[in-house]
């Protein structure tokens, strides 16, 4: 049975995640008092994190962490993030909601655009080992 709990920055470390994320990526992800999250958990356990950094009044960077466990029900993944997602928007007021999605992974570009975000253009070199990213945002 899936929950839903406040984020807490711990959640980050005790995932286990399908693909590599060093420590201090995980540290960006878990610092700081501008995150907005939750946790989704099997059984208590973490099995997803998701939410968002308020860049600054109005704005903020999102991003989703999810397990296998997680990526193995995605029909429950999908609503919970939809349902959180839609309130931190509108609980944090924002006005523009932004993420970034490698540029080879159609499944989240798809998942981005469910949500509700609109790709706005690739960003080369972007990521930490100069891969191409897509710029996606959902404005309100």
């Amino acid at each position: 049975m899936l929950s839903v709990r406040p984020y807490m920055p711990d959640d980050v470390f005790n995932l286990k995640l399908p693909y590599k994320l060093t420590r201090k990526q995980r540290e960006e992800l878990a610092v700081g008092n501008s995150i907005v999250g939750f946790t989704v958990c099997e059984h208590d356990k973490p099995i997803a994190v998701g939410g968002v950094h308020v860049l600054w009044e109005g704005v903020a960077e999102c991003w989703l962490l999810a397990s296998q466990d997680a990526i193995e029900k995605p029909i429950s993944l999908a609503r919970y993030t939809k349902e959180y997602f839609d309130a931190i928007i509108k609980l944090n007021q924002l006005r523009r909601a932004q993420a970034t999605v490698f540029h080879d992974d159609a499944r989240a570009l798809a998942f981005a655009e469910w949500l509700g975000m609109k790709n706005e253009g690739l960003m080369k070199k972007y990521g930490p080992n100069g891969e191409d990213y897509f710029r996606v945002a959902r404005v309100v």
